[in-house]
């Protein structure tokens, strides 16, 4: 994972709505420009946030579900979201 990937991760899931947006942008470039590195951080981010104890940034399904890479590591967490909706 690039170090600018990490940090646009890190900002969406604890930084304010603009920059989330703006991070939220640069994961997507990211995830077309390196389709399985991007697939794995997302991958990676969300099952930590899972393993803590929640899903608290639901953006991070939404852009693994862009990445042309499969993650089906996270398939468990979205179907528990699935179930508790």
């Amino acid at each position: 994972m690039s170090d600018e990937l990490g940090a646009a991760i890190r900002t969406l899931q604890v930084g304010e709505e603009a920059t989330a947006q703006q991070a939220f942008a640069a994961i997507a470039d990211s995830v077309w420009r390196e389709p399985e590195d991007g697939a794995a951080a997302l991958q990676q981010a969300v099952l930590a946030e899972a393993a803590a104890g929640g899903l608290r940034t639901p953006r991070l399904l939404t852009l693994l579900g862009l990445a042309p890479a499969p993650a089906p590591a996270c398939l468990p967490v979205c179907l528990a979201l699935l179930r508790a909706a």
